[in-house]
């Protein structure tokens, strides 16, 4: 068995990482006078939270790519489920 090749780390990672990615996008490329919260209660109501949803799930790709250069099979599968989780999420926002 391969260090630090577990499933539920991954899986928190994975949960955490596009929320964190997707804060630091809108504070990069948002510069209204809203808060944050406010923008994304009112992207929520079109289509462009799901485009949000989506753009946030970059690291979580480039982890499962990385996981499975590395043959780290457990980390790789924890990283499927959530971005799976994230992607049947934005399909409520269509």
């Amino acid at each position: 068995m391969k260090k630090f090749d577990s499933f539920w780390l991954s899986i928190s990672a994975g949960l955490i990482l596009p929320v964190i990615f997707g804060y630091i996008f809108m504070k990069t490329f948002y510069h209204g006078n809203l808060p944050i919260s406010e923008v994304i209660l009112n992207m929520g109501k079109t289509a462009l939270f799901t485009k949000l949803i989506i753009v946030s799930l970059l690291p979580n790709l480039f982890a499962v790519f990385i996981t499975y250069s590395m043959e780290r099979w457990k980390m790789c599968r924890g990283f499927f489920v959530t971005i799976l989780l994230y992607l049947i999420i934005s399909l409520f926002f269509i």
